[in-house]
């Protein structure tokens, strides 16, 4: 069934966002085969780029914004699918942290559904809703320059179709507690299996381990995990390290300026007093303002200010992890 059968070529942006929003009306959603094929017969759009795939049950939105804060620092065009929208459906695609405009999106949205008129002459059924969303956004990140792109899983994680992406550059879960029970699980064993359904084979994975339970169901080691999310909420304090760094030190950041290692140094140090709420932030300012002394004086104790910021976070991540041991 088609709701609308008019030309891909002719329809208006407004007719184009009410025919995405009639979708629910009469198709559902598929396995990750559908949705791989269907990717497929886009041409696999934007698989060349560096994805990262978040999941999780809360803060997965946080962090998505926070990677995409980094990754614009860094002067890095990034395109970024998240969901829901509040307004528009334009705002699950975003390049820049700037939605895309009507007239992308309607474009897009044209290519997107010519293809889809051409699966169901072929017998596949029409995507659902989120896929062809998804389908939308690589599209639309493939005709930009886009260098990275944020995945926001829209349910879950093994079987939303985001994870039809098989090379992501990283995968990332939030912390996992019970959420959509009716269609995760009722347990937080069920849902942990969900959620950990994006990590995939010799692809690197930041897992928030707080919640024990999760992280053995998850089937990730719980001394890694441990550690891993030590790493990932020092990213996370270190937010607060780069723009310290930027405003002690020398003012906007460039790359290759030795920036990347002062925030690195500051999350590090941020990251080394997790286990209580303020030492983390204090520790982050502290790292923050070192580093930012460093790129000021040229030398510190008659050491060149690069090697010392290299022995400094050396240091620094010998001694989180020594602690880290220590309290195990």
């Amino acid at each position: 069934m088609m709701l609308n059968k008019k030309e891909p070529e002719v329809f208006t942006y407004e007719e184009a966002a009410a025919y995405i929003e009639e979708i629910p009306k009469f198709t559902k959603k598929h396995t990750l085969e559908h949705t791989k094929l269907f990717l497929k017969r886009l041409g696999n759009p934007a698989v060349d780029r560096k994805i990262v795939h978040v999941a999780g049950t809360n803060g997965k939105g946080s962090v998505c914004a926070c990677l995409q804060a980094i990754l614009m620092a860094e002067g890095k065009r990034t395109g970024f699918f998240t969901s829901p929208h509040l307004v528009s459906v334009n705002e699950r695609i975003r390049m820049d942290n700037v939605q895309i405009d009507n007239k992308t999106f309607l474009e897009v949205f044209r290519k997107v559904l010519k293809t889809v008129r051409r699966m169901l002459e072929d017998g596949i059924e029409h995507p659902s809703y989120f896929e062809f969303l998804f389908g939308m956004g690589m599209t639309a990140f493939a005709e930009t320059d886009v260098e990275y792109i944020i995945l926001e899983t829209g349910l879950g994680g093994r079987l939303d179709a985001t994870n039809a992406v098989e090379k992501p550059a990283l995968s990332i879960i939030t912390s996992i507690s019970l959420d959509h029970t009716a269609i995760l699980g009722d347990t937080i064993r069920k849902i942990a299996v969900e959620k950990a359904g994006i990590i995939k084979p010799k692809v690197p994975v930041f897992f928030d381990g707080s919640n024990k339970e999760a992280a053995r169901l998850s089937g990730i080691n719980t001394r890694v995990t441990v550690y891993g999310v030590y790493v990932f909420c020092a990213v996370v304090c270190g937010i607060a390290g780069i723009l310290l760094t930027s405003r002690l030190g020398n003012g906007v950041p460039t790359s290759g300026d030795g920036y990347e290692l002062d925030a690195i140094a500051a999350a590090v140090v941020g990251g080394a007093s997790l286990d209580g709420g303020e030492g983390s932030v204090i520790g982050t300012v502290l790292g923050a303002m070192i580093m930012a002394m460093l790129r000021q004086g040229g030398t510190l104790l008659g050491i060149n200010s690069f090697i010392m910021e290299i022995i400094i976070g050396s240091l620094i991540a010998l001694a989180v992890v020594i602690d880290k041991i220590r309290r195990r």
